[in-house]
């Protein structure tokens, strides 16, 4: 059947769908917000973990499938495969309302790939990142470094692009590239001011703080609690008489290198950043880190358990598994030490059963820590390399109340949704569904 040409449709690119529960945290809400405003939905998947096009999406990504009206498993920003080219040809060809980069982390390179190919179509459609992380923006022009070219080149194709930032040091380093003149950032900022629920939305070519869109995920609750019921009876049996239970740790496989150093066998060692005393996330803080989030990374400390007081999960276990079985043998722990969480409902079960227990959280994975985040549960990041930038950004964000948090999401579909009203606008379509995007909390 011929597609209809005005039924309003937006190519959702890089869109992360390997069964990792971060990446359907913050997809999903994307997704079902522009479903609900009346879009039809081109799902182009991202890359990044699986180089085999057939295995870039996982059986456990359902729920964001719910609102994909049409799947394109192979890359369009990739240069080389044919079924790339045959995906980027689809990418272009179609009459676009907008192009969403969709949350998750995204090459810099790659960006500015997207952001040209939509500047020489004769439409100048919009160009949305939302929730993303950018790597790489350091080396493309956001140095100190940067020659004028350089920023010439990333204003001009970028210009009818808005980045909404999950982390703060994406959008400084956008702000102080792409937008000109006296809207630029200065390079040298180390804090990022946080704009209030009223703070107007900025104009195309700029970067706004969203924080995580996983603030607006909806989950079974019912499907929590039974959770929650479940780790709270059963889990916890396993500690030995008398002790306490202490910590939870996520723990990524790429990171194994680096970390759990101790002196003695079954014993474990975990540098993290240090948190500010005077910020709860449950509400209240100091007036300067209700307005500002740092953007460098904070002095680290070291935090040591007995074996025996730790329990270790994942929230990617296609990643992880292997690593986190024999991290548990090696420290003479019990199988069911290694918690291998396969929906989101049930990390965010264990994360309150902890709570509940008086155990830390503690996470060198992103999404652990903003769903303890969401639930107002007091975690702390692990300083480990890997992927460092989204690490030190959410510890930033576990600075401010959560409240605050829910008015960075708010304001940030706020401006998404003024972003394609004038897109539909000037390509004179008219939507048929209206959002009911709301912010989650417990």
């Amino acid at each position: 059947m011929a597609r209809s040409e005005s039924v309003p449709r937006i190519a959702a690119v890089n869109t992360h769908l390997e069964g990792n529960l971060g990446d359907e945290m913050e997809t999903t809400p994307v997704l079902r917000a522009l479903h609900e405003l009346g879009y039809k939905l081109d799902v182009f998947t991202s890359p990044w973990k699986a180089p085999q096009p057939n295995l870039r999406v996982s059986p456990r990504a359902v729920r964001e499938l719910l609102y994909a009206d049409e799947i394109f498993v192979h890359d369009p920003l990739e240069e080389r495969s044919s079924g790339s080219r045959g995906a980027r040809q689809a990418l272009l060809a179609r009459n676009y309302t907008a192009y969403i980069v969709m949350p998750g982390p995204i090459r810099a390179k790659r960006l500015r790939t997207l952001c040209q190919h939509v500047h020489a179509l004769a439409t100048k459609p919009a160009v949305l990142a939302i929730g993303v992380t950018i790597n790489g923006l350091e080396l493309h022009g956001a140095g100190p470094r940067s020659s004028a070219r350089s920023m010439q080149g990333w204003q001009r194709d970028c210009a009818n692009a808005l980045v909404v930032a999950r982390e703060p040091l994406t959008v400084h380093n956008w702000n102080a590239l792409v937008p000109r003149g006296k809207d630029r950032a200065a390079r040298s900022a180390t804090e990022l001011a946080v704009p209030s629920l009223e703070t107007p939305c900025p104009a195309l070519g700029s970067a706004v703080l969203m924080g995580d869109t996983s603030f607006s995920f909806q989950p079974i609750l019912s499907l929590k609690a039974m959770w929650r019921a479940h780790y709270a009876g059963w889990a916890f049996g396993f500690f030995r008489a008398g002790a306490r239970w202490r910590a939870l740790i996520f723990h990524r496989a790429s990171n194994q290198r680096y970390g759990l150093n101790a002196p003695t066998p079954r014993a474990v060692r975990v540098r993290v950043l240090a948190r500010s005393r005077s910020a709860d996330v449950r509400g209240g803080a100091t007036p300067e880190l209700s307005t500002a989030v740092p953007l460098v990374a904070p002095p680290v400390e070291f935090l040591d358990f007995h074996a025996s007081e730790v329990a270790f999960a994942t929230s990617d276990v296609d990643l992880d598994t292997s690593f986190l079985v024999q991290l548990v043998k090696r420290l003479g722990l019990p199988a069911t030490r290694a918690m291998l969480l396969e929906n989101v409902e049930q990390m965010w079960g264990l994360i309150e059963a902890a709570r509940d227990a008086g155990a830390l959280v503690l996470s060198d994975r992103y999404h652990p820590l903003v769903a303890a985040h969401v639930l107002g549960v007091q975690a702390q990041a692990i300083a480990y390399p890997a992927e460092a930038q989204k690490i030190v950004g959410i510890n930033s964000l576990l600075q401010l109340p959560r409240e605050r948090m829910q008015h960075l999401n708010d304001r940030g579909w706020r401006c998404v949704r003024e972003v394609l009203a004038s897109a539909a606008q000037k390509q004179g379509q008219v939507l048929s569904g209206t959002t009911r995007v709301k912010v989650e909390g417990a």
